[in-house]
């Protein structure tokens, strides 16, 4: 009987032995002993954050490159372009004015003014891009033949960027300019030598103002008693004082003034005539034949 007892005894912690085993192997699978889910753990990699690009100054700085300008006509349409690395979207003032302006001075401004935007361009070269219409300028004027700058500053860097063009007269002015009756010269009443035109010499370019000082040695200066007419074909000659033509220029409106000594004595009392006399001695005469 005892050992019969014994028996069963064992028989019953053995089979609850193994229902225990049988319930930790549920839960070991994911199940728990009331047949509902167990939570799951779940690693999963963690994102890099997102990197944001920041506005830096490039190492070489920034620049602005203004693109060769050819020469043009008075009333000719061209566009002026650039080269820069500065973002796309940035303000640029751009401002063509004669290379004879500046602030304060006498000269009038004429020229042109405008704010652009940078385009964007390819592999962080963007360009600027500005037309210039020469017919219609500051005060609707026509730009005028003269040597001209081309400025292009950013308006939130500090950088800018400038090139030098010319201005020519146009083709169909050369000799077919008519005289008006206001521009009339009586040659007779100038007490001049008889001016010796040589029309083989071809005009230039010019790349100074007239200026007359004592010493008219000095480099770009006319020699004392210069007579300097301004033609009606668009040519300015210049000739000695004996009357024989040592120049010839484009007439520029670097010519249309003149810088004279201190102490000169200037008589415009003679039509479109000009006289500087320095000393008691006639430095130099100006003749506006095209009028002023």
């Amino acid at each position: 009987m005892t050992s019969s007892h014994s028996i069963f005894v064992i028989l019953v912690v053995t089979a609850g032995l193994v229902l225990a085993a049988g319930c930790v192997g549920q839960a070991e699978n994911g199940k728990n002993a009331g047949n509902g889910i167990s939570p799951v753990l779940t690693i999963s990699s963690i994102p890099n954050p997102t990197q944001i690009e920041t506005y830096q100054i490039p190492k070489e700085g920034y620049w602005i490159k203004i693109d060769p300008i050819s020469d043009k006509r008075v009333g000719d349409i061209f566009t002026v372009t650039a080269t820069t690395n500065l973002s796309s979207g940035e303000e640029i003032l751009v401002q063509v004015y004669s290379s004879t302006f500046f602030p304060g001075g006498q000269r009038e401004f004429y020229g042109a003014t405008r704010t652009v935007r940078v385009d964007k361009g390819m592999n962080g070269i963007n360009t600027i891009s500005f037309v210039v219409d020469s017919s219609t300028l500051y005060n609707s004027s026509p730009l005028r033949p003269d040597e001209y700058i081309v400025t292009e500053d950013a308006v939130d860097q500090p950088v800018t960027g400038a090139a030098l063009f010319n201005v020519l007269p146009a083709p169909y002015s050369y000799g077919k300019t008519p005289l008006k009756p206001k521009n009339f010269i009586d040659w007779g009443k100038l007490d001049l030598p008889p001016l010796k035109v040589n029309n083989s010499m071809q005009p230039e370019i010019p790349k100074l103002s007239i200026n007359l000082f004592p010493d008219s040695s000095q480099p770009g200066q006319l020699p004392r008693g210069s007579i300097v007419v301004f033609s009606p074909d668009s040519i300015v000659r210049v000739f000695d004082k004996n009357g024989t033509q040592t120049a010839a220029y484009l007439d520029f409106n670097t010519f249309r003034s003149a810088g004279v000594p201190s102490g000169s004595i200037v008589d415009a009392s003679v039509g479109n005539v000009s006289t500087v006399t320095y000393g008691g001695e006639r430095i130099l005469t100006m003749i506006h034949e095209a009028g002023d």
